[in-house]
C-alpha cells in the first residue's frame, strides 16, 4: 500500500457545469393518467386567493398569511375541499412521476453526469483517504463524512471545491 500523494486537481463532487440533458417532460402522460394537468392542479394550490370565497373570508377574518390559511382549511367549503383534493392530487402526481421509468433513467443519467470528472467519481470518497484541497486544507475522510461534512447539515467545503491531491492511508 502506497501512502504517496497523487495529484488529481478535480472538483470534489460537482463538476460545476450545467446539465446537458433536461428532465423528461411527462405532462401529457400525467394528464392522461390523472385526467387533469399538473398546471391545472398547481393553479388551485398556488393561487387560492383567486377564489372569491377565499378573498371574502380573508377580509372578514382580519387575519393574514399562514394563520388565516390554517383556520380557513379547518372549516371546509367547496373551494377548500377542492384545495385539499388538489394538494392530495399533487402529491400523488409527484409520486407517480418519480416512479416513472423515464424519471428513473434520467436520475441514473444525472448521477453519472454528476460524478463524471470529479474526485467522488473516482470512487475514493471513503474512510481512510486523505485529501488536500486547492486551498491547502487537508481532510481525512472518516473524520469528515463521505458527504463532505462533520454532521448531516454542515459541510467542510463546497461540492465544487477542488481536490488537489489525495493519498490512501488505510485500505478497505
Amino acid at each position: 500500500m502506497s501512502k504517496e500523494w497523487k495529484e488529481v486537481n478535480l472538483p470534489f463532487s460537482d463538476p460545476g457545469r450545467g446539465h446537458e440533458v433536461a428532465p423528461p417532460n411527462l405532462d401529457l402522460e400525467i394528464a392522461g393518467h390523472f385526467g387533469v394537468s399538473y398546471q391545472e392542479v398547481m393553479q388551485v394550490v398556488q393561487h387560492p386567493e383567486q377564489s372569491q370565497e377565499y378573498a371574502r373570508a380573508k377580509i372578514a377574518s382580519g387575519k393574514s398569511g399562514v394563520d388565516f390559511l390554517q383556520e380557513w382549511l379547518q372549516s371546509p367549503t367547496p373551494y377548500q375541499r377542492d384545495y385539499a383534493v388538489a394538494l392530495k392530487t399533487l402529491r400523488e402526481m409527484d409520486a407517480w412521476e418519480m416512479a416513472h421509468p423515464k424519471m428513473a433513467e434520467y436520475a441514473q443519467h444525472r448521477q453519472r453526469e454528476h460524478l463524471e470528472g470529479t474526485f467522488k467519481g473516482l470512487g475514493l470518497v471513503r474512510p481512510g483517504v486523505q485529501i488536500e484541497m486547492e486551498d491547502g486544507n487537508r481532510y481525512l475522510i472518516g473524520d469528515i463524512n463521505p458527504n463532505m461534512g462533520v454532521c448531516g447539515n454542515y459541510t467542510a467545503f463546497r461540492e465544487t471545491a477542488v481536490v488537489a491531491r489525495y493519498r490512501v492511508l488505510i485500505e478497505e
